[in-house]
């Protein structure tokens, strides 16, 4: 195993005064030189390599924007899906909550118009709350109180029945003076 020293002076650079340190950059070659032509050339190629680096860098940038931009605009429209969902489902949830309420009025016997008067979560509590409205717009037994005491005494229960029975009584006092 061979061990390479270098010097720490680099006595072929700067004449053999030994003031040029090991890897510093040569001196420029006199004008005219063939080398002077080549590093002329070597420097345009390591500027158009800048060049060509800032470029592809700026191009990666822009390509990471994109995809930043892109990835947000996914998760706007995750967004507004996950909102639209959300609004069908309450459409869905109000909507079967109306054909509860209607199944229980019509159940009961009431109109489709006063189903929205009920209250309720679940169809039998719905169906409770349209058999007690059902039973509160049920017509009243007609009165036979102080006002007209004279019907309870004859038995007629509708006023139909209590005029058919007041023709027929009268049909026949007219039928008597005739004959």
């Amino acid at each position: 195993m061979r061990i390479r020293l270098q010097p720490l002076f680099d006595s072929d650079a700067g004449g053999g005064s030994g003031g040029v340190l090991a890897g510093d950059p040569p001196a420029p070659p006199p004008a005219g030189d063939a080398g002077g032509d080549r590093l002329a050339e070597l420097e345009r190629e390591l500027g158009e390599a800048r060049a060509q680096l800032t470029a592809r860098q700026q191009a990666e940038a822009e390509a990471q924007r994109r995809a930043a931009e892109e990835a947000g605009n996914f998760k706007k429209l995750y967004e507004d899906t996950q909102a639209q969902l959300a609004t069908v489902a309450a459409e869905r949830a109000a909507q079967t909550a109306r054909e509860m309420r209607l199944a229980a009025a019509t159940a009961a016997g009431l109109d489709a118009e006063l189903a929205t008067r009920l209250v309720g979560d679940t169809p039998e509590a719905l169906a409770a709350d349209a058999k007690k409205l059902a039973q509160r717009l049920a017509p009243a037994a007609p009165s036979t109180g102080a006002t007209n005491p004279g019907a309870s005494r004859r038995g007629a229960a509708t006023i139909d029945e209590q005029i058919n029975a007041d023709f027929a009584k009268r049909s026949k006092r007219a039928a008597f003076r005739i004959s």
